[in-house]
């Protein structure tokens, strides 16, 4: 591990050497200054390591302060698989900051699991969720991959439209306003310790 503090800038590095690799295992820096420490860090092995390998969030910005960008690969390499088990319970346990009153009939479609397949009311009321499933018509359809996704705040609504190729026509606007409550992109990391 090294660790870089001085004058308010901090971060570390988790790494190991393997032959004429290095392996960043985790990267964490408050400020610009506290990346180029670490980068600066790693290069001094440079006599030691032909090639780095650094694992960092899909959103961080190291790759903004390469020198030579054609010389370095960046891959995604997804690792962790997640997966709606029960939606009604999963959506009532959720606590919801909006003080929007909605409520839309959402088609779920799960190859697996019946009780995630079918048509469930959402209302949202009050902060809260109040979810059961109904024999009606629906205003909007996604399938479970994309409830997960967006559970896991990987995508927001608009994304869920497009990736599932659907216009917005095709959602009624009180789909998306309950969803837009309802789920927030963010930027996650998880790293593989836990």
């Amino acid at each position: 591990m090294y660790i870089h503090e001085d004058e308010g800038n901090q971060g570390y590095i988790i790494y190991f050497l393997n032959g004429d690799k290095m392996f960043v295992r985790e990267i964490f820096y408050k400020n610009i200054n506290s990346l180029k420490s670490m980068l600066k860090f790693i290069y001094n092995h440079n006599t030691q390591c032909r090639e780095v390998v650094i694992s960092s969030p899909v959103n961080d910005k190291i790759r903004f302060i390469l020198d030579n960008p054609k010389t370095s690969q960046i891959k995604i390499k997804p690792f962790m698989m997640g997966r709606i088990i029960n939606l009604e319970n999963y959506l009532k346990s959720l606590d919801i900051n909006s003080n929007l009153n909605l409520d839309a009939n959402v088609y779920i479609e799960d190859q697996f699991l019946s009780e995630n397949n079918g048509v469930f009311n959402i209302k949202l009321n009050n902060n809260k969720l109040e979810v059961k499933k109904v024999d009606s018509d629906y205003d909007g359809y996604f399938t479970i991959n994309t409830m997960t996704q967006l559970a896991f705040s990987y995508i927001d609504i608009e994304e869920a439209l497009l990736i599932n190729d659907r216009k917005e026509n095709e959602c009624s606007e009180n789909v998306i306003k309950l969803f837009n409550a309802i789920f927030k992109k963010k930027k996650n990391y998880i790293n593989e310790y836990i």
